[in-house]
């Protein structure tokens, strides 16, 4: 059959009825130039059909979520004869309304097989296709799109990652803090200090922070004379023999250096920064303060085992919370220790409140008796009630 200007107009006629009909829904008419083994695939990956009854079935559930939204636009049609057959292909742009405004949402190709029948033209084969949107010109397949897409994608995950891990890192930093104040808040007696030094201790361990190596109180009086308190050692803080040392601040001004910025600021963290040429001079003060602890430190630096230390601290009541590092401090370091430090002041007031308490009412019982000697005292009438 040759493609006369008449039957290209006749088909030209057909495929546009086909098309509003269908975006109409007017199914049936749509339906009527369907030959029954129709057979199409579309431009989706769940479209497939095998039937004219396939592709009605199909239609009837998604026709809703087209009819009144979707215009073809910008059609252009070739036609190609396949004698008895016609092959049509069309070239257009799939328009689809939004909030009342029509947008362009894809370009599309379509090649219909069709053919002549009594009843009139019949559509036997379609296929439809979406052109390639990553392609440039004279590209088969978009490998540097794909790989800027890819590079993106990576980016985005590797953020969304690092925002994860932050935010998983807080968390377990809250937990940590808040099993301290559970402790705090459990305090009776001074004594139950030591459990709560003991879960902080467990705790800052736990939040496995790199390099660290020990956990210290350093009290500081009114004469500035520091008492040091290492968690890991055995004791209480209610036993003054159970500090690992005490020392002058004025009189070892490297060991003392902390209390000098305690003085000078109100920085609630600052971190002292140890190479060893300080290590050394630090380790001589220690020589007149704590033998053992000077011999245990100069044979470790000696050795090579410490080279440099770092010591954040947070301020506390009367003090500082610092912990001994072999690294420089992580970014989260600071916040730990602020929270720890928080947590820790928490049980100290505790503390201090209770050991009050407990000498209020150790003076109020004494007072009691005294004054029960005394009643009996003023009660005596004859010197044998002495005894």
């Amino acid at each position: 059959m040759k493609v006369t200007n008449q039957i290209e107009a006749e088909i030209k006629q057909v495929m546009n009825d086909y098309w509003n009909s269908y975006f109409e829904g007017k199914l049936e008419h749509w339906g009527n130039y369907l030959v029954d083994g129709y057979r199409n695939i579309g431009g989706t990956e769940e479209e497939i059909w095998n039937s004219k009854t396939e592709i009605l079935d199909y239609t009837k559930r998604v026709i809703n979520q087209m009819q009144g939204t979707t215009e073809l636009r910008n059609k252009q049609t070739q036609i190609i004869p396949y004698d008895p057959y016609m092959m049509v292909h069309e070239l257009l742009d799939i328009y689809i309304k939004i909030e009342d405004e029509w947008t362009f949402y894809q370009k599309f190709r379509l090649s219909s097989l069709i053919e002549k029948q009594p009843e009139g033209w019949k559509v036997l084969h379609q296929h439809g296709s979406y052109p390639d949107s990553k392609t440039t010109e004279g590209e088969a397949f978009a490998f540097d799109t794909l790989k800027s897409e890819n590079s993106k994608l990576q980016k985005a995950i590797s953020e969304r990652t690092v925002e994860l891990v932050h935010k998983n890192r807080e968390l377990e930093i809250e937990a940590a803090t808040e099993r301290v104040r559970v402790q705090s808040m459990a305090m009776q007696h001074p004594n139950d200090l030591e459990t709560v030094n003991k879960e902080l201790l467990h705790q800052l361990t736990k939040l496995k922070i790199d390099g660290l190596s020990g956990v210290s109180f350093y009290f500081v009086d009114e004469d500035e004379i520091v008492t040091v308190w290492d968690l890991s050692s055995p004791g209480s803080m209610n036993d003054p023999n159970s500090y690992s040392f005490k020392y002058d601040s004025k009189k070892f001004p490297f060991l003392g250096e902390f209390v000098g910025i305690l003085k000078s600021t109100q920085d609630e963290y600052f971190v002292l920064d140890f190479p060893k040429e300080k290590l050394l001079v630090g380790i001589e003060e220690l020589k007149e303060i704590n033998i053992t602890i000077y011999k245990a430190l100069k044979n470790a630096v000696e050795s090579g085992a410490l080279l440099h230390q770092w010591n954040p601290a947070a301020r506390i009541t009367d003090g500082i919370l610092s912990i001994d590092l072999m690294k420089p401090p992580d970014d989260d370091t600071k916040t730990i220790l602020l929270k720890m430090a928080g947590a820790f002041n928490q049980a100290y007031t505790r503390f201090l409140d209770l050991q009050k308490a407990e000498a209020q009412a150790r003076e109020a019982h004494i007072e009691t008796a005294l004054e029960k000697v005394r009643s009996r005292t003023m009660a005596m009438q004859k010197s044998e009630e002495l005894s």
